[in-house]
C-alpha cells in the first residue's frame, strides 16, 4: 500500500514569530494543503492544535464543503492525519492517509557533542557517524509525532535503528528507520525520510508496527512531494 505524504514550508511572516503567530500561521499553512490533498480549493478548514489547558496536541481538522446546500452546511471530522512543526524562521505541515510526523530545524543549527551524548546513545552515535546530529534530533521528534498518544515525548527512548544515506542518487535526504523502546524492547517504529536543504532540514516520518513490513516495504512505497504554497 503507498503511504503517501504531502507536505509543505513557508518563511514565517516575522523574522521572529511568537509560538502563537507561529502556530496560527502553521494551521493556515496546513488548511491551505488540505485543500489540494483534498482536491477542495473552495472548502473551509478549521485547525485545532491544543488540548486540554492549551497543551500542545497533534492537530485535527474539520472541514465544512462548498458543495452541500447553505442551510445544511455543518462542520465534520477530516480523517487525513496532520502533523506540523514552525521554528522561529519557518513553519512546515503534513497531510497523509497514514499517520504522519513532521519536524523542522535550521539547517546551520549545530549541536554539540554533550547534546549528542546526552540524547543519543553510543550505538546510535556510531551509526549516524559524521552526519548532522540535528537532522536525527527531528527524525526523533518526526517518529513522536507520528505515532503521538499524547503522551509525553522522551527523546532517549526513541532510538534511530538504521541510516541511508545514498549521496550518488539523492545527496539531500537521509532515510533513517526509528523505534521507541520500552524495557529494552522496540514496541513503536517509523521510517523517516530527512531532506536537507540549505536553510531548514525537515523529517517526515510515517508510523508503523510491523518492523518486518516496514524494513521491506515502506521504504520503496513511502512517497512525499512538497506542495509549493504562495507567502
Amino acid at each position: 500500500m503507498s503511504q503517501h505524504v504531502q507536505w509543505s514550508l513557508q518563511r514565517s511572516q516575522a523574522e521572529r514569530g511568537s509560538p502563537r503567530e507561529l502556530r496560527s500561521h502553521s494551521q493556515r499553512l496546513l488548511a491551505y494543503l488540505l485543500q489540494e490533498f483534498r482536491h477542495d480549493s473552495l472548502a473551509q478548514y478549521h485547525i485545532d492544535s491544543r488540548g486540554r489547558r492549551g497543551r500542545p496536541r497533534r492537530p485535527i481538522a474539520f472541514v465544512k464543503s462548498h458543495a452541500s446546500e447553505e442551510h445544511s452546511r455543518e462542520w465534520s471530522l477530516v480523517h487525513q492525519r496532520l502533523s506540523i512543526s514552525h521554528i522561529s524562521r519557518a513553519v512546515s505541515a503534513a497531510v497523509s492517509n497514514h499517520r504522519v510526523g513532521i519536524d523542522i530545524v535550521d539547517g546551520q543549527l549545530k549541536l554539540s557533542d554533550g547534546f549528542a551524548r546526552t540524547w543519543f546513545d553510543e550505538r546510535e552515535r556510531v551509526t549516524i557517524g559524521d552526519l548532522p546530529i540535528a537532522a536525527f534530533w527531528a527524525a526523533k521528534e518526526a517518529a513522536y509525532k507520528a505515532h503521538c498518544r499524547c503522551d509525553t515525548f522522551s527523546p532517549r527512548q526513541w532510538k534511530i535503528v538504521t541510516v541511508t544515506n545514498d549521496s550518488r542518487f539523492e545527496p539531500d535526504v537521509i532515510n533513517c528507520r526509528v523505534a521507541k523502546h520500552r524495557d529494552s524492547n522496540p514496541s513503536r517504529w517509523a521510517y523517516v525520510r530527512i531532506i536537507r536543504r540549505a536553510e531548514f532540514v525537515i523529517a517526515l516520518a510515517t508510523a508503523t508496527a510491523n518492523p518486518v513490513l516496514e524494513e521491506k516495504l515502506i521504504p520503496s512505497s513511502f512517497s512525499t512531494s512538497l506542495i509549493e504554497s504562495a507567502s
